[in-house]
């Protein structure tokens, strides 16, 4: 797919998730994150849940084909966190309903969850900082997993996906599917209201 395409696709999907995206920042989970007062409980507790959901997407990565890259898998860095975390006991239901529609979706929609995954890295450059100040400082892998080559690698995944020449309507699903679902999981995160 020609650049042009690619940026069209691109802006055809961060229009169709704007104000999701938008809405998840205003989650209480989220504000608590972004500002560094998030209990490490509840850290420890989302990234348990983050691993259901990166489990089922890498068990997936055949039915993405030229999309996925190895270095996308997102478990081992979970673990590593987790291993500096209290531990969490069980799982959240709306993870194990994520993991079941990463699962159960076709190859195209399965992209449009995966740009919502791989644009949250972006988010995570940012959000890296506060993990670090309620974790401590070799607490991080899994919100900042590419470093300083975030956007690079971004912007190739943009690139693979154009050229797939994918059913548009069905990666935007996709991605909302993905934001509602990722809506639910911060929502079962957030603290409770003062």
């Amino acid at each position: 797919m020609a650049s042009t395409a690619v940026n069209d696709l691109h802006l055809r999907m961060r229009e169709a998730t704007h104000r999701a995206h938008e809405s998840l920042e205003e989650q209480g989970y989220s504000v608590a994150l972004a500002d560094g007062t998030l209990a490490v409980e509840q850290l420890a507790r989302s990234l348990a849940d983050w691993r259901i959901v990166y489990e089922a997407v890498e068990a997936r990565a055949d039915d993405l084909g030229d999309v996925w890259r190895p270095w996308m898998a997102r478990t081992e860095r979970i673990d590593a966190d987790l291993a500096l975390l209290p531990k969490v006991e069980g799982r959240g239901a709306c993870a194990a309903d994520f993991a079941e529609l990463v699962r159960s979706v076709e190859p195209d929609a399965l992209a449009g969850i995966l740009y919502v995954l791989e644009g949250s890295a972006m988010g995570g450059m940012v959000l890296v900082r506060s993990v670090r100040k309620i974790a401590g400082p070799d607490v991080g892998a899994f919100h900042a997993p590419y470093g300083k080559e975030t956007r690079q690698k971004f912007v190739g995944f943009l690139q693979r996906l154009g050229d797939l020449d994918p059913d548009v309507d069905r990666v935007l699903a996709g991605a909302a599917a993905g934001f509602e679902h990722i809506a639910r999981m911060t929502a079962e995160w957030s603290p409770p209201a003062a």
